[in-house]
């Protein structure tokens, strides 16, 4: 009811509407009959478990945009290359920093776990990881207020065979 309701824009759902669906879905009408408005909408359904994709042909009514904040029907990411844009030395560059320093904020702030921030591009036998502006704001603003010195002597390479150090500074994400 909520897709026939955005079908066109005069069109209100009311308690009338609620009824007449109730009594075409108990009468066993067809899903044409029960909701005429989306007649040109055809679906495919693909994917198994909490994972569904939806595609919506182009005869349909048009699709309105929505962030993961507002109350929507249907929420469609767009391009996912145009939101993970950053590589982890572009980011580093950005924040005016070596990257194994940029390695060492990442790591403490885990981002490189966090699916806001962090992205894996797979081409073929080829990874490109990439980071999104949530990765490089975090980064930016954790920069302002935690010693990068103590970051960097938590988080540095330790060779091999050494046991990993334990982070000191608070808000570690790998504590």
């Amino acid at each position: 009811m909520a897709i026939e309701g955005h079908a066109s824009e005069e069109s209100l759902v009311s308690e009338r509407d609620v009824d007449r669906v109730e009594n075409g879905i108990s009468q066993g009408k067809s899903r044409d009959a029960v909701f005429p408005a989306l007649t040109q909408i055809s679906t495919e359904f693909s994917g198994e478990g909490p994972t569904l994709t939806v595609r919506f042909d182009k005869k349909g009514p048009p699709v309105k945009f929505a962030d993961d904040a507002s109350d929507a029907a249907a929420i469609r990411e767009v391009d996912l290359q145009k939101k993970f844009h950053w590589s982890a030395t572009e980011l580093a560059r950005k924040l005016n920093i070596s990257p194994p320093k940029a390695l060492a904020l990442r790591q403490h702030l885990g981002i490189d776990k966090d699916p806001k921030c962090f992205y894996v591009f797979v081409m073929g036998a080829q990874k490109h990881p990439r980071f999104s502006d949530n990765a490089l704001k975090q980064m930016r603003d954790s920069i302002k207020s935690l010693n990068m010195d103590d970051v960097w002597d938590a988080h540095k390479p330790i060779g091999r065979g050494k046991s990993p150090r334990h982070c000191p500074v608070e808000g570690c994400a790998q504590a």
